[in-house]
């Protein structure tokens, strides 16, 4: 079963909760009774392994997939590495 992150409205404390993907987003906690809202949080990404990994990650393939990977050059400064975009951002 699927875990999900819920945030504890009165104290914004945030939980995990395991629950089938079928049941109706939890507004109640089990134990306490406080009230939950839940959060969204990013998907896990399995790499299968560092090999893998490495290859997933490279500038070659980020580029090929359609991204843009900017690596820090100065402090506040990013330059191009892979892809498509602006060779320098700064804010």
């Amino acid at each position: 079963m699927p875990t999900y992150t819920y945030e504890i409205v009165e104290t914004g404390e945030l939980i995990e909760l395991v629950h089938s993907i079928h049941d109706p987003a939890l507004t109640r906690h089990p134990q306490t009774g406080k009230t939950l809202r839940r959060v969204i949080t990013p998907a896990a990404i399995n790499t299968r392994g560092p090999k893998t990994a490495k290859r997933t990650l490279s500038n070659e393939n980020i580029a090929a997939k359609g991204f843009t990977k900017y690596v820090k050059d100065t402090p506040g400064h990013y330059v191009k590495v892979a892809g498509k975009g602006p060779d320098r951002i700064s804010p």
